[in-house]
Protein backbone atom coordinates (compact mmCIF):
# COMPACT_ATOMS: atom_id res chain seq x y z
CA UNK A 1 0.00 0.00 0.00
CA UNK A 2 1.32 3.45 -0.92
CA UNK A 3 1.72 6.52 1.29
CA UNK A 4 0.57 9.92 0.08
CA UNK A 5 1.26 13.53 1.03
CA UNK A 6 -0.16 16.78 -0.30
CA UNK A 7 2.79 19.17 0.22
CA UNK A 8 0.51 22.20 0.00
CA UNK A 9 -1.22 21.17 3.24
CA UNK A 10 1.97 21.13 5.33
CA UNK A 11 1.89 23.81 8.04
CA UNK A 12 4.92 25.27 9.80
CA UNK A 13 6.17 28.33 11.59
CA UNK A 14 9.05 29.97 13.40
CA UNK A 15 8.13 30.54 17.03
CA UNK A 16 9.17 33.09 19.61
CA UNK A 17 7.86 33.30 23.16
CA UNK A 18 5.22 30.59 23.63
CA UNK A 19 5.90 30.06 27.33
CA UNK A 20 6.48 33.08 29.61
CA UNK A 21 9.39 32.53 31.95
CA UNK A 22 8.79 32.55 35.69
CA UNK A 23 11.12 34.12 38.26
CA UNK A 24 10.76 31.12 40.57
CA UNK A 25 12.65 28.99 38.02
CA UNK A 26 15.87 30.73 39.12
CA UNK A 27 15.66 28.58 42.24
CA UNK A 28 15.93 25.45 40.09
CA UNK A 29 19.35 26.31 38.64
CA UNK A 30 21.30 24.01 40.99
CA UNK A 31 18.97 21.14 40.12
CA UNK A 32 19.62 21.58 36.40
CA UNK A 33 23.36 21.91 36.99
CA UNK A 34 23.22 18.52 38.72
CA UNK A 35 21.26 17.15 35.77
CA UNK A 36 23.98 18.35 33.39
CA UNK A 37 26.67 16.72 35.51
CA UNK A 38 24.92 13.35 35.42
CA UNK A 39 24.04 13.70 31.74
CA UNK A 40 27.63 14.41 30.74
CA UNK A 41 28.91 11.56 32.93
CA UNK A 42 26.47 9.13 31.28
CA UNK A 43 28.15 9.98 27.98
CA UNK A 44 31.66 9.58 29.37
CA UNK A 45 32.30 13.33 29.56
CA UNK A 46 33.27 15.70 32.36
CA UNK A 47 30.93 18.60 33.03
CA UNK A 48 32.65 21.83 34.03
CA UNK A 49 30.05 24.38 35.06
CA UNK A 50 32.11 27.47 34.24
CA UNK A 51 32.87 26.13 30.77
CA UNK A 52 29.79 24.13 29.81
CA UNK A 53 26.76 25.59 31.57
CA UNK A 54 23.96 27.34 29.72
CA UNK A 55 21.42 26.80 32.50
CA UNK A 56 20.82 30.43 33.46
CA UNK A 57 20.22 31.46 29.85
CA UNK A 58 17.92 28.43 29.41
CA UNK A 59 15.88 29.35 32.49
CA UNK A 60 15.60 33.08 31.79
CA UNK A 61 15.11 33.06 28.00
CA UNK A 62 12.22 35.23 26.82
CA UNK A 63 11.66 33.21 23.63
CA UNK A 64 10.96 29.78 25.10
CA UNK A 65 9.00 27.50 22.76
CA UNK A 66 8.18 24.03 24.14
CA UNK A 67 7.09 21.44 21.59
CA UNK A 68 3.60 21.02 23.06
CA UNK A 69 2.99 24.74 22.66
CA UNK A 70 4.07 24.47 19.02
CA UNK A 71 1.63 21.59 18.53
CA UNK A 72 -1.15 23.67 20.09
CA UNK A 73 -0.43 26.46 17.60
CA UNK A 74 -0.10 24.24 14.51
CA UNK A 75 -3.00 21.79 14.84
CA UNK A 76 -5.83 24.29 14.15
CA UNK A 77 -4.06 25.38 10.95
CA UNK A 78 -3.48 21.78 9.89
CA UNK A 79 -7.16 20.96 10.44
CA UNK A 80 -8.18 23.59 7.89
CA UNK A 81 -7.15 21.31 5.00
CA UNK A 82 -6.95 17.86 6.64
CA UNK A 83 -9.35 15.51 8.41
CA UNK A 84 -7.56 14.80 11.68
CA UNK A 85 -10.29 12.65 13.25
CA UNK A 86 -9.04 9.42 11.65
CA UNK A 87 -5.36 9.69 12.62
CA UNK A 88 -4.10 6.36 13.96
CA UNK A 89 -0.41 7.16 14.49
CA UNK A 90 1.42 10.30 15.69
CA UNK A 91 5.20 10.61 15.40
CA UNK A 92 7.41 13.43 16.63
CA UNK A 93 10.78 13.73 14.88
CA UNK A 94 13.42 16.08 16.27
CA UNK A 95 17.13 16.60 16.85
CA UNK A 96 17.44 19.27 19.55
CA UNK A 97 15.55 18.36 22.75
CA UNK A 98 12.24 19.74 23.95
CA UNK A 99 12.33 22.42 26.66
CA UNK A 100 10.12 20.16 28.78
CA UNK A 101 12.40 17.16 29.11
CA UNK A 102 10.52 13.89 29.38
CA UNK A 103 7.09 15.21 28.39
CA UNK A 104 5.13 13.21 25.80
CA UNK A 105 4.39 15.54 22.93
CA UNK A 106 2.64 12.81 20.93
CA UNK A 107 0.29 12.08 23.84
CA UNK A 108 -0.44 15.80 24.05
CA UNK A 109 -1.32 15.86 20.33
CA UNK A 110 -3.51 12.75 20.58
CA UNK A 111 -5.37 14.20 23.57
CA UNK A 112 -5.85 17.53 21.80
CA UNK A 113 -7.35 15.72 18.79
CA UNK A 114 -9.46 13.34 20.86
CA UNK A 115 -7.74 10.28 19.44
CA UNK A 116 -8.52 7.32 21.71
CA UNK A 117 -6.98 4.50 19.67
CA UNK A 118 -3.94 6.13 18.04
CA UNK A 119 -0.35 5.17 18.81
CA UNK A 120 2.46 7.67 19.23
CA UNK A 121 6.18 7.93 19.88
CA UNK A 122 9.20 10.14 19.18
CA UNK A 123 12.24 9.66 16.94
CA UNK A 124 15.49 11.44 17.82
CA UNK A 125 19.22 10.70 17.99
CA UNK A 126 19.32 10.54 14.19
CA UNK A 127 20.44 14.12 13.63
CA UNK A 128 18.76 16.14 10.91
CA UNK A 129 17.45 12.99 9.23
CA UNK A 130 15.03 12.03 12.02
CA UNK A 131 11.97 12.97 9.91
CA UNK A 132 13.38 11.08 6.90
CA UNK A 133 13.57 7.95 9.03
CA UNK A 134 10.06 8.65 10.35
CA UNK A 135 8.72 8.72 6.79
CA UNK A 136 10.36 5.37 6.03
CA UNK A 137 8.87 3.89 9.19
CA UNK A 138 5.39 5.22 8.42
CA UNK A 139 5.61 3.92 4.85
CA UNK A 140 6.40 0.43 6.13
CA UNK A 141 3.53 0.63 8.61
CA UNK A 142 1.14 1.60 5.83
CA UNK A 143 2.47 -1.13 3.55
CA UNK A 144 1.40 -3.77 6.06
CA UNK A 145 -1.91 -1.97 6.68
CA UNK A 146 -1.23 -1.30 10.36
CA UNK A 147 -1.58 2.45 9.76
CA UNK A 148 -4.00 4.23 7.44
CA UNK A 149 -3.40 7.86 8.37
CA UNK A 150 -0.60 9.48 10.33
CA UNK A 151 0.39 12.83 11.79
CA UNK A 152 4.10 13.67 11.57
CA UNK A 153 5.38 16.48 13.79
CA UNK A 154 8.87 17.87 13.13
CA UNK A 155 10.28 20.24 15.75
CA UNK A 156 13.43 21.74 17.22
CA UNK A 157 13.98 24.55 19.72
CA UNK A 158 17.04 26.69 20.24
CA UNK A 159 17.79 26.59 23.99
CA UNK A 160 20.01 23.89 25.52
CA UNK A 161 20.99 23.40 29.15
CA UNK A 162 24.64 23.24 28.12
CA UNK A 163 26.82 25.06 25.64
CA UNK A 164 27.21 23.56 22.18
CA UNK A 165 29.63 24.67 19.47
CA UNK A 166 27.30 23.16 16.87
CA UNK A 167 24.33 25.16 18.09
CA UNK A 168 26.48 28.32 18.15
CA UNK A 169 27.44 27.63 14.53
CA UNK A 170 23.96 26.83 13.18
CA UNK A 171 22.09 29.43 15.25
CA UNK A 172 18.85 27.42 15.22
CA UNK A 173 15.43 28.97 15.51
CA UNK A 174 12.41 27.59 17.32
CA UNK A 175 10.64 25.80 14.47
CA UNK A 176 7.71 23.44 14.21
CA UNK A 177 5.96 21.66 11.36
CA UNK A 178 3.02 19.29 10.99
CA UNK A 179 1.88 17.13 8.07
CA UNK A 180 -0.65 14.38 7.39
CA UNK A 181 0.29 11.22 5.50
CA UNK A 182 -2.33 8.77 4.30
CA UNK A 183 -2.79 5.49 2.45
CA UNK A 184 -5.56 7.21 0.47
CA UNK A 185 -5.32 10.25 -1.76
CA UNK A 186 -7.13 12.39 -4.31
CA UNK A 187 -3.92 13.99 -5.53
CA UNK A 188 -0.63 15.30 -4.21
CA UNK A 189 2.50 13.14 -4.14
CA UNK A 190 3.24 9.51 -3.38
CA UNK A 191 6.19 8.59 -1.17
CA UNK A 192 8.84 7.06 -3.43
CA UNK A 193 11.33 5.80 -0.87
CA UNK A 194 14.13 6.33 1.63
CA UNK A 195 17.83 5.66 1.12
CA UNK A 196 21.11 6.39 2.89
CA UNK A 197 24.73 5.90 1.94
CA UNK A 198 28.04 6.45 3.72
CA UNK A 199 30.37 8.58 1.60
CA UNK A 200 34.14 8.74 1.50
CA UNK A 201 36.11 11.95 0.91
CA UNK A 202 36.53 11.31 -2.83
CA UNK A 203 33.01 10.02 -3.53
CA UNK A 204 30.94 11.52 -6.33
CA UNK A 205 28.05 12.91 -4.30
CA UNK A 206 26.02 13.93 -7.34
CA UNK A 207 26.44 10.48 -8.85
CA UNK A 208 25.34 8.72 -5.68
CA UNK A 209 22.38 11.08 -5.28
CA UNK A 210 21.29 10.41 -8.86
CA UNK A 211 21.65 6.63 -8.43
CA UNK A 212 19.72 6.62 -5.14
CA UNK A 213 16.90 8.62 -6.74
CA UNK A 214 16.94 6.31 -9.76
CA UNK A 215 16.27 3.35 -7.46
CA UNK A 216 13.10 5.18 -6.40
CA UNK A 217 12.03 5.69 -10.00
CA UNK A 218 13.02 9.37 -10.04
CA UNK A 219 15.12 11.06 -12.71
CA UNK A 220 16.94 14.00 -11.09
CA UNK A 221 16.80 15.91 -14.38
CA UNK A 222 13.01 16.04 -14.03
CA UNK A 223 12.90 16.51 -10.26
CA UNK A 224 13.45 19.29 -7.78
CA UNK A 225 16.18 18.65 -5.21
CA UNK A 226 15.68 20.23 -1.78
CA UNK A 227 18.82 20.35 0.35
CA UNK A 228 21.52 22.46 2.02
CA UNK A 229 23.84 24.56 -0.13
CA UNK A 230 26.72 22.12 0.43
CA UNK A 231 24.74 19.34 -1.27
CA UNK A 232 23.28 21.44 -4.07
CA UNK A 233 26.74 22.75 -4.98
CA UNK A 234 27.62 19.30 -6.38
CA UNK A 235 24.67 19.15 -8.80
CA UNK A 236 24.66 20.07 -12.47
CA UNK A 237 23.35 23.56 -13.21
CA UNK A 238 20.34 22.22 -15.12
CA UNK A 239 18.82 20.44 -12.12
CA UNK A 240 15.95 22.27 -10.40
CA UNK A 241 16.72 23.00 -6.77
CA UNK A 242 15.55 24.70 -3.60
CA UNK A 243 18.03 25.63 -0.89
CA UNK A 244 16.85 25.15 2.69
CA UNK A 245 17.31 27.38 5.72
CA UNK A 246 19.63 25.49 8.12
CA UNK A 247 18.27 27.45 11.10
CA UNK A 248 15.02 25.50 10.73
CA UNK A 249 16.89 22.28 11.54
CA UNK A 250 14.88 19.06 10.99
CA UNK A 251 11.86 20.93 9.62
CA UNK A 252 13.89 22.78 6.98
CA UNK A 253 13.47 20.41 3.98
CA UNK A 254 9.75 20.09 4.58
CA UNK A 255 9.24 23.84 4.98
CA UNK A 256 10.90 24.19 1.57
CA UNK A 257 8.74 21.35 0.20
CA UNK A 258 5.58 23.19 1.23
CA UNK A 259 6.84 26.39 -0.38
CA UNK A 260 7.62 24.52 -3.63
CA UNK A 261 4.38 22.50 -3.63
CA UNK A 262 3.33 23.93 -7.00
CA UNK A 263 6.24 22.25 -8.79
CA UNK A 264 4.78 19.62 -11.11
CA UNK A 265 7.49 16.98 -10.92
CA UNK A 266 9.05 14.70 -8.31
CA UNK A 267 10.84 15.95 -5.22
CA UNK A 268 14.06 14.63 -3.72
CA UNK A 269 14.86 15.82 -0.19
CA UNK A 270 18.53 15.27 0.64
CA UNK A 271 20.71 15.69 3.72
CA UNK A 272 24.43 15.09 4.17
CA UNK A 273 25.53 14.84 7.78
CA UNK A 274 28.59 13.12 9.23
CA UNK A 275 29.51 11.80 5.76
CA UNK A 276 26.16 10.05 5.41
CA UNK A 277 23.92 11.04 2.51
CA UNK A 278 20.22 10.42 3.22
CA UNK A 279 17.36 11.08 0.84
CA UNK A 280 13.61 10.66 0.57
CA UNK A 281 11.61 10.97 -2.64
CA UNK A 282 8.08 11.95 -3.62
CA UNK A 283 6.47 11.49 -7.06
CA UNK A 284 3.34 13.30 -8.27
CA UNK A 285 0.24 11.16 -8.25
CA UNK A 286 -0.73 10.15 -11.78
CA UNK A 287 2.46 11.60 -13.28
CA UNK A 288 4.81 9.69 -15.55
CA UNK A 289 8.16 10.58 -14.03
CA UNK A 290 9.95 7.26 -14.06
CA UNK A 291 13.72 7.28 -14.34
Amino acid sequence: MSMFLDPSTIVWNRFQGLEPREDKWIGDIDFWESFNTVFFASNGMEYVRARDSNVEAWVTAEDRAPFSNMVEALLPRLAENNDLARIDMVILAHWLPDLHLGSSVTNFAMHALGLDNARGFAISDRGLTAPFYALDLLSRCMNNSKVKKALLLVMDQKHLLYRSALVDQVKPENSGLAMVLSSETKGGHVFAGYARKTLSRNDNLAGHLSAMAHEMGIDLRRARVIAHDEVLAYLDDGISRTVIDPALMCAAPFCALQTAAGFGGPFVLACRQDDILTIVGFKPVGGDHAA
